[in-house]
């Protein structure tokens, strides 16, 4: 073969064309990313809009309806699910896998701004988004100190966030425990009797006397000045001398119906690390980027930033995914060079030959180094799947090569020289040796090719596999001859323990040589008896589980607590830190995080308590001992549900991370929510099924407001009006900046 005999002929060529494909493989090593699992892209896009103060039944009326039914015209949906709430609506809709998503974003937008003309026009824009499996925070982080949390939580958002959000990789931060700073004008609403006035012209003036235009440009022969009307109020002591109307020739200023507080936004949101109160920030990684990088990234920085806080102001990671992520790779690296040391030492117990094994061997690091420069150009990361393909391919990229090496040590004891030997040896099995890679290729290959949410995580699996059984291959034909021709000498003198193994060889040898011939002549028995087992192994594979991701001690797990509907901040707080108590009196326990109101929803009744655990060599019990022991403790407390789970690695668009979800559908709330319930007692009652929920909320309590039409049109007072006052008084109106 032609390959094969010029680098008998030419070592010096071979030895540049290995080196060239290990050194490609070193840059990949070096590049490639670092992930838990493949990077895939599904045709999933949310759609998220809100409206201040909006009741369920509003926000599905008046916002999802309308959406959803410009959506379902798209070409390839599938499922269309809406979760509507208190001021919040977010439809998830999913499209079957042939449409590209980056392509199905756009349609989805299109067709959200058909559906605008439909929408009230006060609400906040939709916000379109397609769902990121690794769109899930790798970092929390915890701000606190000896200052107050309002002042924690500007130095985070203003210095630390735009510092954080500069590093490569980083998307979205999200802030918790932090209430922004506002300036709230509180009334009186007697005193507003008093001089005539309604909320609304409160309202009015301060949008009309609170505002900073643009002014132009002022040109002179050889300059130029920019123009700005400084109308905008400066602080408290303005915004209670601001003029709102005049009555009887005086003045009524803001002071004299209400006063105004340098403060800020009503407080939706705690955080606390280890029970002590500070601002959390929460990093997100951008889509497709490398979620171990972007740690270390924020990690570097951090150590810049710590240098330049405030006397008494200290920053820390208080829960990091990152490191189960690098830890869980390099696990499986290591199973990796521990399987390809065993390989070697089982080469050299049959080939009974140092230089032989170490010929042979040399093909398994080189194989599997030059196949990460394949998965570098194929954009792949060193994830599961990946290094599993890697794992289980250390002992069939040294097929090959052992075939090379045994042929050219047949032709060397029929009397043929290193060099003839080698050529004539590889190019008897050149073929034979395509024929079996390609064949290994050929079966896995189709692996990269299913179809279904499956197949798109197995598709690196199948590629990965495929490139390093053909890196084996040219390793086999361009490295192994010519070190045969070199290096491979042929014995004369065998020691003790070459004798040894080849008098145990022979006993093998004649003990098969029995079995087979027993085979051989009770030919009938031996078809039925592997009838037999074939089809028990069939009946025994049905009684086998099956799970997607297996369960694995990671060393965290989340908490989250679910008061009833209607609760205050105060009350989840509340029995969020009993929680908290127990979960750290719990000898393996290292650390805990709480954030409660968490997300866009702010929903001050569910809280999540992020744990992190000892490692696994300084405890006795495991994760899951861990967690099962607390849930039975935590369901000793009244007043809240809980849900222990394991920490959830992939995004699963809002919902929980929950392996058996069951979506009920119906036309009527009420029996919906009847038919739910009935539901959940009977899961409750089954064996091995734990933390029921359902996302069903039908039971806040309400302050309803009702309007006699009549009355209010004798006064001359229209409902938006009266809406609008009850929005200013109650619940507050944001009305100018």
């Amino acid at each position: 073969m032609f390959l094969s005999d010029t680098s008998v002929k030419k070592p010096v060529f071979a030895t540049i064309i290995t080196l060239a494909l290990i050194f490609f493989g070193i840059l990949g090593y070096q590049r490639i990313g670092i992930d838990l699992y493949p990077k895939v892209d599904f045709p999933v896009v949310t759609i998220t809009t809100t409206l201040f103060g909006a009741a369920p039944e509003v926000m599905d009326t008046d916002i999802t309806d309308p959406i959803e039914e410009q959506v379902n015209t798209i070409e390839g949906v599938k499922h269309i699910t809406s979760t509507s709430g208190y001021g919040f609506s977010q439809i998830v809709v999913e499209f079957e896998l042939y449409r590209n998503v980056d392509s199905v974003v756009q349609d989805v937008r299109a067709k959200v701004d058909l559906a605008k003309r439909k929408l009230p026009t006060d609400i906040d824009p939709p916000i379109i988004d397609k769902i990121d499996i690794n769109a899930i925070p790798i970092l929390w982080l915890s701000m606190r100190g000896n200052l107050s949390l309002q002042k924690l939580g500007m130095l985070a958002d203003e210095i630390l966030r735009p510092q954080l959000e500069s590093i490569k990789g980083v998307g979205t931060i999200n802030l918790d425990g932090y209430a922004k700073r506002e300036i709230r004008v509180w009334l009186d609403g007697k005193k507003l009797e008093a001089h005539r006035l309604a909320s609304n012209d409160i309202a009015k003036a301060l949008l009309a006397k609170n505002i900073e235009l643009p002014g132009g440009i002022i040109e002179s022969v050889d300059r130029e000045f920019t123009v700005r009307s400084l109308g905008q109020l400066r602080n408290v002591e303005e915004f209670n001398h601001l003029i709102i109307t005049y009555q009887n020739g005086a003045p009524v200023r803001l002071k004299d119906v209400g006063w105004t507080e340098d403060g800020t936004e009503p407080v939706r949101s705690i955080a606390r690390f280890n029970r002590v109160p500070s601002i959390g920030l929460s990093i997100i990684p951008r889509s497709g980027a490398n979620v171990v990088e972007v740690a270390r990234g924020v990690k570097a920085k951090l150590d810049e930033i710590k240098k330049t806080l405030p006397l008494g102001v200290e920053i820390g990671i208080s829960f990091d995914s990152s490191k189960f992520i690098e830890e869980a790779i390099s696990d499986v690296q290591y199973d990796v060079l521990i399987g390809g040391l065993l390989a070697a030492g089982v080469m050299f117990i049959f080939l009974l030959s140092i230089r032989s094994t170490i010929i042979t061997a040399i093909s398994i690091p080189a194989s599997l180094i030059t196949s990460f420069g394949i998965m570098y150009i194929m954009g792949f990361t060193r994830n599961y799947m990946t290094m599993l393909a890697l794992s289980m391919m250390v002992g069939v990229v040294i097929d090959d090569a052992i075939i090379v090496l045994e042929n050219t040590y047949r032709h060397m004891e029929e009397g043929a020289d290193p060099m003839t030997a080698a050529k004539e040896g590889t190019s008897e099995i050149a073929f034979a040796a395509m024929a079996a890679t390609f064949s290994i290729a050929a079966v896995f290959i189709p692996v990269a090719f299913m179809g279904g949410i499956i197949g798109r995580f197995f598709y690196q699996f199948g590629v990965t596999v495929a490139a390093s059984v053909i890196a084996s291959l040219a390793v086999a034909l361009i490295l192994i001859p010519m070190l045969c021709s070199r290096y491979l000498k042929m014995e004369s003198k065998h020691g003790k323990v070459y004798r040894f193994f080849d008098r145990s060889y022979e006993k093998l040898e004649n003990q098969y040589r029995g079995a087979l011939t027993f085979c051989l002549n009770h030919r009938g028995l031996i078809v039925l008896t592997a009838v037999v087992i074939f089809v028990g192994s069939i009946g025994l594979l049905s009684l086998l589980k099956s799970e997607f991701i297996p369960k694995s001690d990671q060393s965290r797990f989340t908490v989250r607590i679910e008061t009833p509907t209607g609760s205050t901040l105060h009350y989840t707080d509340d029995k969020m830190q009993k929680v908290e108590n127990l979960v750290l009196n719990t000898q393996e326990t290292r650390s805990i995080f709480t954030t409660i109101g968490v997300g866009a929803q702010k929903e001050v009744n569910k809280g999540l308590l992020l744990v992190s655990l000892k490692d696994r060599g300084e405890r006795k019990r495991s994760q899951q001992m861990v967690m099962e022991d607390l849930r039975g403790k935590i369901r000793e407390i009244p007043g809240f549900k809980a849900y222990i789970e394991e920490f959830q690695d992939i995004a699963v668009g809002g919902r929980r991370s929950a392996p058996l979800q069951l979506d009920i559908k119906g036309p009527e709330m009420e029996e919906l929510e009847k038919l739910s319930n009935q539901i959940m007692r009977e899961m409750v009652k089954s064996p091995g099924i734990v933390d029921v929920s359902s996302d069903l909320e039908l039971t806040k309590p309400e302050v309803r407001v009702l309007i006699d039409r009549n009355k209010a049109s004798d006064l001359g007072v229209d409902i938006q009006e009266i809406s609008s006052a009850i929005l200013q008084m109650v619940g507050g109106q944001q009305v100018s900046k």
